[in-house]
Parts: structure tokens; C-alpha cells; sequence
């Protein structure tokens, strides 16, 4: 629990610097892991992942059913409009998305289907999946929205066909980006908040608990943590975070950098004070 209210919003650029270099040399690596990077992505979550409209928490490995599992999934509070969920699929950044014919490879192939089985899976089973991925929860229910991401090669193995890529996403509605797409996201501060603002919480929640809710040095939700929240939310709300909010505050779990910036911070805050 935060002992006393950590000023997120002040947290500079060069603060996440060592996140950054760290990011840098896994994805510069001569030949990155797949699992190397998605470890690397589930401890920093956050950042990783986070947008300013709507971020709620972002989910790693979520299973649909016993076939398939996401690499993440990212979920927004659009408040009356419901909730939306970005599933996301990563590849191997040496892996380029076309070969010099300009022909989709292997890995590009395999993450469409991937997606596409997800997209058939949501569609066919629908009873789990409203579990899994609920929306509004007054009695009436509008659906949950859904989009999909895969991340694959990086700016160098990606530009010959860039024109290609476009197209594909436009035709098949699924958005294709490298892994340099992270990169601007791991090295700028910009938009964090001292207090989480989303939904309706603000109006429910504790000032500290809200503080938590904002930290942006937490990790992605595990599978059973997530199935647990949605498991045991209190429904009657028209926001995410009204219903689970208190459920996602448990199961957050903050990686070795929050506490180091706090001390960052009230080292920072100290010096403004001349020390006293």
C-alpha cells in the first residue's frame, strides 16, 4: 500500500531512462527471444502499454478457452459506451512482416491466424466470453468492443513495405505495428497523474488508493488474477473501474522501480526545500 501520495505527474523523461536502456538492449539484442521481450513487456506494463483516454490495466497470457492464449490484452473504460479491449500479439522483432518478394512471412502469417482464431473464438463462444471480457453492467448490458494488435519486426525489417502493411491492416481491421511502436511509449512521462481518474472511482475510492491505482511501474495482470476480478466485481456500475477497482487495487502488483521512484521523488521534493 503507498505510505504517502507519490507525485506521479512529476516523474521526468530521464526518470525512465534505465527502463528504456533496458528495453533498447533486449530489442537490439542480435537475436531477441520472443519470450525475453514479453517478460521484459509484462514488468512494465504499464508503459508499455498505457494510453491517456480510457487506460485501465493490461492483462498477460489471458487464455480463451483451452486453445489459444493473448500475449496481452489492454483494457479501456469508455465509460457509458463500455469497455474495450485491445488483444495483443507479439512476434520476433528480426522477423520482418514481408519478404523481399513482398509477400506476408511466416511470422506476419501466423500472427493473422492467431488473431483470427481469437476473432472465432469470441464469436463462438460466447457465453465464456462475456465472462471474460464483460462491458456495462446495469440490466442493460451493451456489448464489449474489441480491436487487435499485432507487433512484429521493427523500423529497419519493416519500411520497404510499409505501403503493404497499411493496406493489410485497413482490409483486415487489424492494426500491424513494429517493436520500435514501444519504444516512444518506454521513454516519455508525458500525461501520468498523481491519482487514477478513470471512470468513476474518484468518486468511490480513497485518495491512497487512488494514488496506487495511478502508479505507472506495475505489472500486467496474471490470467487467474484477472479472472479473479472479474470473478468477484460488483455490478450495478457503469464503469470499469467502479466495479472492479477496488479488486484491481489487490491483485496490482508494482515492479522494484515504483519504490525507487518514490525515493526519487521525495529526495527531489527534499532538495526543493533546502533539505529541512
Amino acid at each position: 500500500m503507498v505510505k504517502s501520495h507519490a507525485e506521479w505527474g512529476n516523474l521526468k523523461d530521464d526518470d525512465l531512462l534505465p527502463i528504456l536502456d533496458g528495453w533498447l538492449t533486449r530489442l537490439n539484442s542480435e537475436k531477441p527471444r520472443e519470450d525475453f521481450l514479453h517478460t521484459y513487456l509484462a514488468k512494465h506494463a504499464k508503459i508499455a502499454f498505457w494510453d491517456k483516454i480510457g487506460f485501465a490495466t493490461v492483462i498477460s497470457k489471458l487464455r480463451l478457452g483451452a486453445d489459444f492464449i493473448t500475449d496481452f490484452v489492454v483494457v479501456y473504460d469508455n465509460w457509458s459506451n463500455g469497455i474495450h479491449y485491445k488483444l495483443i500479439e507479439i512476434e520476433k522483432p528480426q522477423m520482418p512482416p514481408y519478404t523481399k518478394e513482398g509477400i506476408p512471412s511466416s511470422g506476419l502469417s501466423r500472427a493473422l491466424q492467431q488473431v483470427l482464431s481469437w476473432q472465432a473464438w469470441l464469436k463462438g463462444h460466447p457465453s465464456e466470453a462475456k465472462k471474460l471480457f464483460p462491458s456495462r453492467f446495469h440490466d442493460t448490458e451493451i456489448t464489449p468492443t474489441f480491436s487487435y494488435q499485432i507487433i512484429i519486426g521493427n523500423r529497419e525489417n519493416s519500411k520497404l513495405w510499409l505501403d503493404r502493411r497499411r493496406m493489410l491492416s485497413e482490409s483486415t481491421g487489424i492494426s500491424i505495428v513494429s517493436f520500435d511502436h514501444i519504444t516512444p511509449r518506454v521513454s516519455n512521462t508525458m500525461g501520468f497523474r498523481d491519482y487514477s481518474g478513470v471512470g468513476d472511482e474518484k468518486y468511490s475510492m480513497c485518495l491512497s488508493d487512488r494514488n496506487n491505482l495511478a502508479c505507472p511501474f506495475v505489472k500486467a495482470l496474471s490470467d487467474p488474477a484477472w479472472r479473479a476480478i472479474v470473478r468477484n466485481g460488483r455490478h450495478g456500475s457503469d464503469h470499469f473501474m467502479h466495479a472492479y477497482g477496488d479488486l484491481l487495487r489487490d491483485h496490482q502488483v508494482e515492479n522494484e522501480y515504483a519504490n525507487r521512484y518514490r525515493r526519487i521523488l521525495s529526495e527531489r521534493k527534499k532538495a526543493k526545500s533546502g533539505g529541512v
